[in-house]
This record gives C-alpha cells, structure tokens and sequence, in this order.
C-alpha cells in the first residue's frame, strides 16, 4: 500500500465502518461515512488497498478486489473476480473495473503502493491435455502487476502476468500441484523484492515463501543476481528444507521485518503443530536460494489457527518492529473468550526471549480474524491496529504497548 499509512487507515475504517462493523472513537467521524457497493455476490471489499496514481493526474483511488464477480465480455469463464477503481475524490458511487487480461478465477489479493501494483489470482488453474482421457488441473496460482497508472506496460519487464513461478514445476498436491501463488503477496519496503505466499506447495505445507528480485534499476547499482529465494531453495526444490509440518499452510500470509539492512519474512502458517505458527524466515548463505527457519512463534490452544493473519509494526517506537497474531479459533472450555490477537514486542531480535500478551475477544467472536496496521490515526507518534471480528476493534499504542 502507498506511504501514507494515516490516509489509508482512515478510508480502511470508513469502509469497513460502511459494512457495518461497531466502532467507537474519539477522533473518526462515524456518521460521514464514504460507501461503495458492489454486485450482490461478487464478495466486493474481500480486499482493499489505497493507491496513489501520480499520473497522468495524482488522485487517491481505493482498489476494490471482488473475487467473485462476473466475466467480462468475451471471457471464457463464468465467473473470474475482478478489480474494481473508487475514486475517492468523485461525487459518484460508483466504482469502475479496472480491465486487463484476467481471465483467471478469483482475483482477490491486492498490493498497492505510489508506482507498481500486483493483484492475484490464487485459484488461477493451469489446464494440460484438455478433452482428453489425460486431461489435468493444477491450481498454481498467479500474479498480476500493473504500472501506477493501472494498466500493463509492455516495455515492463515486470508488468503483465507472468508471475506464476509454479508453473512448469513437478504435478500433483505433494510438490507444485496445489500452490495457489498469491494467497498473500506483497512488496518490501524498498520494493526490491515480490514476496509470495504459496500455501498449497509440498502437501500444503505451504513454503515456497518466495523473494523475488523485481526492480529491473538495481543493475544501476550493481545488484545482478538477487534471489529468487523460497523456503525449499528455489535450485533444490526440497521438501524436507521447509521448516513446517505437512498441512500448515505457511504462506497464507507473509509479511516482513527490515533490522538494519536484514530482511526477514514473518510467515503464518495457521495449521501448523496442530494450533499454528508464525515463521521468521532469513536468507541462506552468499551463494544459496534458500530462506532458512530463524525463529518460530508456536501458537496455544488446538486448533486456533494462531497465523491466520498477521501485521507487523512499530507499537511502542523503539526502533524495533513488533509482531501481532491473530488466531480467531482459540477459545477455552467453559468460558466466554472467542478467538484472541497476540502482541509480541520485539527485544532487539531476540524472539526467544519475548513472551506474548495476549488480548481476548468475545465469545463466538472470531476476533484476530484480521488484523491491520493502521499507522498514526491520533498523531500521538505511536502506531494504532484495528482487530476485526463480528465488529471493528480499535487498539491504542502506547510507549510501552498497546493500550
């Protein structure tokens, strides 16, 4: 998403204010809300990003995934989800679809920021010997990136939609079969690299948590040979190098940490040792394309899907960023707590020293179901999240935490 986290929380909370989640706060108007419709059925709002198109004019545009919205004219398929455009700025409620070659099935997840965007079709399936007695599916998943302006640039080496590295890989749901590519995706802070989440890979361990080098200027700089890195190794291809069990799902959804000039890519993987995991991910050695195991947040409780979602940001300003977990299934026999969102304050690095607070929601709650950075809604210098269930919760950074 664009730089400036304060503006995109803001539409982020008035949107969902629009659904119809519970708020209430001392600084957000709740009555003024900015709302856009979508079909009946097409999951409109499954996925937003705020974008800044800078040309050929500079407005804000809220990007709208609808994965389950109708084909367009000429498409194959019935059904292949789309992208919708709300101008933020424009007196009309309508949003338009953004148009280009995606006659894939479910395009959900977004990825924004001021120049690239990505869009991802994690069901997208690869079709070999059709009409025939060996005729094949595979979901591999696939990727979309579009130039500022929203369109594909064909001078790009990276615009268009050839972001499906699971094609072309070993068949079947034990290797490259059942990817899904693009469950999660998302750019680092420098934009150096895509990170992909494949969740489906290797018997849905999940894994093939990509790096992939995507600005073409690093050769300017003399940054040839970057990556591709997975958990696996991108050469080897390993199932026994991915630091989860079989059915963890890792990849469902990635995010990352910069620690001076180290980046390390936070994995969830909500089935992992049946309560689910969150697995700090580094770079293998000089000459490797492995992302090697550095730390693993375990989760408690059977089943509570701890990773589901997660968010990674700064709470109590040190410098150092926090980790926050949702697991929207934890509950505990006789009593009235559904679903709960971990805070792990980070102690320069040393995950093995931390010990979590965890924050409880309400009895058949889902709370942790989503969990977002905000950015500085209230300008106090510290960084406010929102937790999502049945309602919309609103947590306060302090200097020591959240509040």
């Amino acid at each position: 998403m664009e730089g400036n986290t304060t503006t995109r929380g803001l539409w982020l909370l008035a949107l969902l204010l629009a659904c119809g989640g519970l708020l209430s706060a001392f600084n957000l108007d709740t009555e003024d809300v900015l709302r856009r419709d979508g079909d009946p059925g097409s999951l409109f709002g499954f996925s937003l990003a705020m974008h800044r198109q800078l040309y050929p004019e500079d407005k804000r545009i809220l990007l709208v995934g609808a994965p389950q919205a109708k084909a367009l004219n000429g498409q194959k398929s019935k059904v292949t989800g789309g992208i919708y455009k709300c101008e933020m700025s424009s007196n009309s409620d309508a949003c338009s679809r953004v148009v280009f070659d995606n006659n894939d099935k479910n395009l959900a997840v977004l990825t924004s920021s001021p120049s690239p965007w990505q869009t991802c079709a994690h069901r997208y399936k690869r079709q070999k010997n059709v009409n025939s007695p060996h005729q094949s599916r595979d979901i591999i998943g696939r990727c979309f990136v579009l130039s500022q302006d929203l369109t594909i640039d064909p001078r790009s080496s990276e615009d268009g939609g050839s972001w499906h590295f699971c094609n072309n890989r070993n068949r079947g749901h034990e290797r490259f079969g059942s990817c899904q590519q693009g469950l999660s995706a998302t750019f680092d802070k420098d934009f150096h690299y895509f990170i992909f989440g494949a969740p489906g890979a290797y018997n849905w361990k999940g894994s093939v948590v990509r790096l992939e080098q995507r600005n073409d200027t690093f050769i300017d700089i003399g940054i040839y040979n970057d990556g591709p890195f997975e958990a696996g190794d991108e050469t080897e291809k390993n199932p026994d190098l991915v630091p989860a069990p079989p059915n963890s799902y890792m990849g469902k959804i990635c995010s990352y940490i910069y620690t001076y000039f180290s980046l390390t890519v936070v994995a969830g993987a909500p089935r992992a040792y049946y309560s689910g995991a969150v697995i700090l991910l580094k770079k293998g050695g000089e000459f490797s394309r492995v992302l090697l195991e550095e730390f693993t947040l375990k989760g408690e409780g059977l089943a509570s899907s701890f990773g589901y979602d997660l968010t990674v940001l700064d709470l109590n300003g040190d410098g150092w960023e926090d980790i926050v977990v949702g697991a929207p299934q934890y509950f505990e026999k006789d009593s009235e707590i559904g679903g709960a969102v971990y805070v792990y304050i980070n102690k320069a690095g040393k995950w093995n020293k931390v010990k979590p607070k965890r924050i409880d929601g309400p009895a058949v709650s889902m709370f942790g179901l989503a969990v977002e950075n905000l950015g500085d809604i209230n300008q106090d210098g510290f960084v406010q999240q929102v937790f999502w269930s049945e309602a919309v919760w609103l947590f306060i950074s302090r200097q020591h935490g959240p509040g």
